[in-house]
């Protein structure tokens, strides 16, 4: 009798189980690999966008510098006139050349006596702002702005970051917006190419703060514009600075902005409607 062979059906088993497990195994290099591709893409992404961001914000911030070199450079020179033995007057704008004259000045036989500088300027180079104010803290000297003179922009840390300084008289400190006038990189360069809101920190918040706390929210409090963040921007007297830190301000920053914006050829939009306030 012969004898029947049965089907090895354990086999066909493991052929069918080695058949899915390579089957996965596929569906996972493939998921691997998708995986690897989106990465790779978005690593392309992302550097495209650094490189991009890299020389739009290079571009913009040399476009900024050479507006800025530009402007001052088409100032007026500063003068330097002696008033008696002991006091300066400087008048003009504040540039690297202008830091150079002080400081020759001063280290004449007259310039040793110089105990008061009085300033009127409309700012300029704000490293040579701090350079003229190291040298005054080093001689001691005080500085004070011109009776109906002006003190804006980059005068403005150098009349605060001078150890003595007063303004006894009716000269005005103008709070405004530079050309390079953003505090950290991120929002100056936003801000340069047109992509930034004006909630960026600016260098005139620093120096409007370090005259005190009240003076930067009271210059916040303004609704028409911000004048930290304004071309013109708002002025005062050190009087009114003093009663604004002291908490009893003479007249709403409104107000203040008005009559100093106003005023000019370049007005603002809002101060062409009939009651701006």
């Amino acid at each position: 009798m012969s004898k029947e062979k049965l089907p090895n059906t354990g086999s066909h088993m493991e052929t069918e189980t080695d058949m899915l497990q390579t089957i996965r195994e596929q569906r996972n290099l493939i998921r691997i690999l998708l995986r690897d591709i989106r990465c790779y893409v978005l690593f392309l992404i992302i550097l495209t966008f650094l490189l991009v961001f890299t020389n739009v914000s290079t571009f913009t911030f040399a476009k900024a510098m050479y507006k800025s070199d530009s402007f001052i450079q088409k100032l007026p020179s500063t003068s330097l006139m002696w008033i008696g033995m002991g006091n300066l007057i400087f008048d003009g704008p504040i540039t690297e050349n202008a830091y150079k004259n002080l400081d020759a000045s001063l280290n004449t036989e007259l310039g040793h006596k110089v105990t008061s500088l009085a300033i009127n300027s409309p700012g300029g180079d704000e490293l040579a702002a701090e350079k003229i104010a190291t040298l005054l803290n080093q001689r001691g000297i005080e500085i004070s702005i011109l009776p109906d003179g002006s003190c804006g922009s980059a005068c403005v840390p150098l009349f605060i970051h001078t150890h003595k300084h007063s303004s006894l008289d009716n000269g005005q400190i103008i709070f405004h917006q530079g050309f390079i006038y953003r505090s950290d990189p991120f929002h100056g360069i936003l801000a340069m190419v047109g992509l930034s809101s004006d909630t960026g920190p600016v260098y005139m918040d620093k120096w409007a703060a370090e005259f005190g706390a009240p003076l930067l929210a009271y210059l916040r409090s303004c609704t028409l514009a911000d004048p930290l963040r304004s071309p013109i921007g708002i002025a005062m007297t050190w009087q009114e600075i003093q009663d604004v830190l002291r908490g009893h301000a003479q007249r709403a920053c409104d107000v203040a902005m008005v009559d100093y914006e106003c005023k000019r050829l370049d007005a603002p939009s809002f101060c062409k409607k009939k009651n701006p306030i």
